[in-house]
């Protein structure tokens, strides 16, 4: 609040600034008493909750997705508290973190703005898909190890571990497929080399609508990549033999379209994919706009 003070009584000696710009002063003067070491992680979580903040993600649901502890959490976000709202640890795991002003958005999205402050929305992307990634091994129907699993680093009094495990493991497969396709083409190589190692036997049957929807599109992503993505994806004519299938309510010609370009041949039905290189999976994807969405997917 003392910055914000300071920063109004200089704005005052120059009452033709535009007000956009006062703005910026003011959003720049506050991010500039945050440290080099703590400004990564506080542009990581302001990124994350600028693009893919919701209801469904609250503060502790947050921190813990991005693998932070409770002290560094609100250490790092102890400079920002004038223009974001920061729920105290016993509210957590109900509230969200929120941002005042929508122009402190803003004012992070526009790199001629906000200068080194601005969120790279290209690595908050691969950060989002990274970590999803991470938490849906909680997912697998193969029972990984599970000391080679994520644990959460801040649980609270009176909240189990298992209930923790389950909202990362929603809140991420609710993400990730969509963050896959807006990370920055420099950045794609580091995300396939994590997905070599991803099991997608995953309980498909379980999804909705929106899940099945965004899963399709991420195949399709991924065969978009041609040689970069070729060990992860591969489509062949539908295997009328095969008992495993994604249904997808889209239209047929324009969704299927890149897979008929890629292999220079008609297809009308869907495809025959297989996914995954260490922990492969293998199904129908039947694309109509009457279909109803379900998924039965496995090995």
């Amino acid at each position: 609040m003392d910055i914000c003070l300071k920063t109004f009584d200089g704005l005052r000696a120059s009452e033709s600034l535009h007000p956009l710009h006062a703005g910026d002063l003011l959003y720049t003067q506050i991010l500039s008493t945050i440290s080099d070491a703590d400004l990564p992680v506080t542009l990581s979580i302001l990124g994350s909750t600028i693009l893919y903040g919701q209801e469904q993600l609250t503060t502790l649901i947050l921190a813990n997705f991005l693998s932070l502890n409770q002290e560094t959490f609100y250490w790092t976000l102890r400079r920002v508290h004038s223009v974001m709202e920061v729920p105290p640890a016993p509210e957590a795991p109900r509230l969200c973190l929120l941002l005042y002003r929508s122009s402190f958005a803003d004012y992070l999205s526009d790199p001629v703005r906000s200068g080194r402050f601005a969120i790279d929305e290209g690595t908050v992307h691969l950060k989002v898909a990274r970590q999803g990634f991470q938490w849906l091994r909680h997912a697998s129907r193969t029972k990984p190890d599970p000391l080679l699993l994520p644990e959460p680093s801040w649980i609270p009094d009176k909240i189990s571990r298992e209930n923790i495990i389950h909202a990362l493991k929603g809140y991420s497969i609710s993400h990730c497929w969509r963050a896959c396709h807006r990370i920055s083409d420099n950045l794609v190589a580091t995300l396939l080399k994590d997905l070599e190692e991803f099991d997608f036997y995953l309980e498909y049957e379980t999804w909705d609508r929106w899940l099945v929807h965004d899963f399709a599109y991420f195949v399709r992503w991924l065969h978009s990549l041609d040689n970069t993505g070729s060990t992860l994806v591969s489509v062949e004519n539908i295997d009328p033999l095969c008992p495993h299938e994604l249904c997808h309510c889209d239209a047929t010609k324009d969704f299927l379209a890149p897979f008929n370009q890629a292999s220079n041949r008609f297809i009308n039905q869907g495809v025959h994919v297989r996914l995954g290189k260490s922990h492969q999976v293998h199904f129908n994807l039947r694309v109509n706009p009457e279909l109803v969405s379900r998924s039965k997917i496995g090995r």
